[in-house]
C-alpha cells in the first residue's frame, strides 16, 4: 500500500509541474482496497475497474515502470501507450 501511495504521490507531483497532460484521477485513501482484490482474483478473473485503478493494477503485480510508461503515452506501457491509466491489460 506504501509504493502504490508513494507512486500515485510522485504522478501527481509531476501532473501538477506539467511533465505528462494525461490526466490522473488519484485513488489516494483507497489503497487497501486496490491492493486487497488485486491479491485475492485469480489469474482467470477478469477485472472491471473504475476510473481510479491504479491501485488495483499495481496490487495485481504490473511492474511500476510499465504502468508509468503508459501513463506517458509511451510505446513500453502495459497497453501500448495508447490507453493512459485506464488500459492495462496485464
Amino acid at each position: 500500500m506504501v509504493l502504490t501511495r508513494e507512486f500515485e504521490s510522485s504522478l501527481k507531483k509531476r501532473y501538477l509541474s506539467k511533465e505528462f497532460t494525461r490526466a490522473i484521477y488519484s485513488c489516494l485513501g483507497q489503497e487497501a482496497c486496490g491492493i486487497g482484490v488485486g491479491q485475492a482474483v485469480q489469474d482467470t478473473d477478469w477485472l472491471l475497474l473504475p476510473h481510479r485503478c491504479l491501485h488495483y493494477v499495481i496490487g495485481r503485480g504490473v511492474p511500476l515502470d510499465r504502468v508509468a510508461q503508459e501513463i506517458y503515452s509511451r510505446k513500453p506501457g502495459c497497453a501500448g501507450g495508447g490507453g493512459g491509466r485506464y488500459v492495462c491489460p496485464e
